[in-house]
């Protein structure tokens, strides 16, 4: 039940001002620290929302801002993914390859999978993706090409321009803002047909990639 207190007065003020230390409120549930909110003295003075904790220098941090302003959410789901080594003769024939990027750059709350390829939101939301792909191989005969970014929801497709097919390897790139519920995940398959199964997957972290983040 809501209680009327001093700090529910539009007439009054809540100050928290101290000679020296962290200035802060503490939530509870029973007794429980659940999140504290303020500033941490022995961290230049920087705003804190803690979870677990009874002051901005103890429990877990989730959000941060320091005295210029700039914030950061440290286990706010984000991720960056390359290829260690080129996958060979992997599509051709119109196979569907899932890419399988393996060196993790960085994995902010650990929600990408490097053995499966796959990413994994944490709760409702929306996710900005990026990815990419250098394809070697072979190039007469290629009839058709793509990337696909697939989600728990939609199919995201960037189509190979026949036109401009090199044997030197034809990168595919492909970026979306895409919705996802709790527990929706994320992958890629790349795939060339009209030719046989000839086509690698080249290992080059400026082509194949592989990037998330869950935005909003």
């Amino acid at each position: 039940m809501a209680e009327n207190n001093a700090m529910n007065k539009q007439t009054e003020d809540l100050l928290i001002d101290i000679a020296a230390g962290d200035s802060f409120i503490n939530f509870q549930i029973g007794g429980t620290d659940e999140f504290v909110i303020g500033v941490d003295d022995s961290d230049a003075d920087s705003l804190k929302i803690n979870q677990g904790g009874a002051s901005p220098s103890a429990g877990t941090n989730v959000w941060k801002m320091d005295s210029l302003g700039e914030r950061s959410m440290v286990l706010q789901s984000s991720f960056e993914v390359h290829l260690t080594s080129t996958v060979n003769n992997v599509t051709g024939d119109g196979t569907l390859y899932t890419i399988l990027y393996d060196n993790e750059v960085f994995d902010q709350n650990n929600d990408f999978n490097s053995t499966t390829g796959v990413y994994t939101c944490p709760v409702t939301g929306k996710c900005q993706f990026e990815a990419g792909a250098n394809c070697i191989g072979v190039a007469v005969g290629i009839t058709d090409g793509g990337l696909h970014l697939i989600t728990s929801n939609y199919t995201y497709i960037y189509h190979l321009n026949i036109n401009t097919i090199r044997t030197s390897g034809y990168p595919y790139d492909v970026v979306a803002a895409a919705e996802m519920d709790a527990a929706d995940t994320a992958y890629i398959d790349v795939f060339v047909s009209g030719i046989a199964l000839v086509i690698d997957i080249n290992a080059n972290s400026d082509l194949t990639h592989f990037s998330g983040t869950l935005t909003c």
